[in-house]
């Protein structure tokens, strides 16, 4: 598979999982919203403040990524650098940690 075939293909279940998740993705919205340009965030960040997705729906947390590939592929994230998890059910896995526009 070519890497504009997996782009194209990633681009797209991104915006499955969005679609799917219409709810948590607004909540999501409203949790950016409420950050300032230069404050730093990772995806356990945005889990703590308004929970996970839906789980009644299939690969529900693929929205979770989703939602901050969108917001990168739009310029308003960047990528700062790296973070331990803390939840315990993370077992302190490296995650991004993402920078506000």
């Amino acid at each position: 598979m070519s890497v504009e075939v997996g782009e194209r293909l990633a681009n797209e279940g991104s915006q499955l999982a969005i679609i799917f998740q219409r709810e948590w993705s607004r909540k999501a919205e409203d949790w950016f919203a409420t950050l300032i340009p230069g404050d730093t965030f990772t995806s356990e960040d945005m889990i703590t403040a308004i929970g996970f997705p839906d789980q009644r729906t299939p690969n529900s947390n693929n929205a979770i990524g989703s939602k901050i590939r969108t917001w990168s592929h739009a310029g308003l994230v960047t990528k700062r650098g790296y973070a331990k998890t803390t939840r315990s059910q993370s077992h302190s896995r490296i995650i991004v940690l993402w920078e506000k526009k």
